[in-house]
């Protein structure tokens, strides 16, 4: 038996469900958000460019090729560099499968069925899914590290 179960389940469990889920939410709105501007400036771009023949305002068309095509690609190269989208399914992922485990753990289902100590059962499982993560970060920073992208 796991001393002290009850912190754990709500200082550490529910602390990493929560994080986890906050975090996919968060990259969630971040990658539509710039998905999005990548979508509308890319329709810009030629959109403006069939305004400039004949046109009177032709440097104020120019200007507004010119700025959607810098804020294309920024917006492209921050999706890049940050990965939001990927990020959010990590993220995702991690936090379903800690809802799962405790659905399983309230409702005694699966292997929680099966064993003499739930508890301990929980917080191994818990762990490793937490671990998983942190293991997957840390290899990505160092290949990272080592192609120069850090």
């Amino acid at each position: 038996m796991v001393e002290d179960f009850e912190r754990y389940y709500k200082e550490r469990y529910e602390d990493q469900k929560q994080w986890y889920d906050d975090k996919a939410v968060k990259n969630k709105r971040f990658y539509l958000t710039f998905r999005s501007a990548v979508l509308v400036f890319a329709a810009a771009i030629p959109t403006s460019v069939s305004f400039l023949p004949g046109s009177n305002n032709s440097s104020l068309i120019i200007n507004i090729v010119t700025l959607a095509a810098f804020m294309l690609l920024v917006s492209e190269g921050l999706l890049s560099i940050f990965n939001f989208h990927h990020k959010w399914q990590s993220y995702r992922t991690t936090a379903e499968a800690l809802k799962k485990e405790g659905e399983r753990f309230n409702t005694k289902t699966g292997e929680y069925s099966e064993v003499d100590d739930p508890e301990s059962l929980f917080v191994d499982r818990v762990e490793e899914l937490v671990s998983q993560e942190h293991r997957y970060w840390k290899m990505l920073s160092t290949k990272q590290k080592g192609e120069g992208k850090l």
